[in-house]
């Protein structure tokens, strides 16, 4: 399954992602490792890009995962800048 939600907070959009996996979750350095070398065309962004593009709008990130489950919560600011 995958449950993706778009919700305004205040000043903030909130994009959350959950989706269920089988795959043992595998960390090198603190950062999560792709499981699926063999099927490479199936590959989304990756974290690192999703990371990057957050932070470039002055967002937060995190991430949250146990056995069954993976979620990612984004919130970025949405308001024009003032200049």
């Amino acid at each position: 399954y995958i449950e993706l939600s778009l919700i305004q907070l205040d000043s903030y959009l909130q994009i959350t992602c959950k989706n269920n996996h089988c795959e043992i979750i595998q960390k090198k350095n603190g950062s999560l490792l792709t499981t699926k070398k063999h099927a490479s065309a199936n590959h989304g962004l990756g974290l690192g890009n999703v990371k990057a593009c957050v932070n470039k709008l002055h967002g937060n990130l995190n991430l949250q995962y146990d056995n069954d489950s993976f979620c990612i919560d984004i919130f970025i600011p949405n308001y024009p800048n003032k200049r």
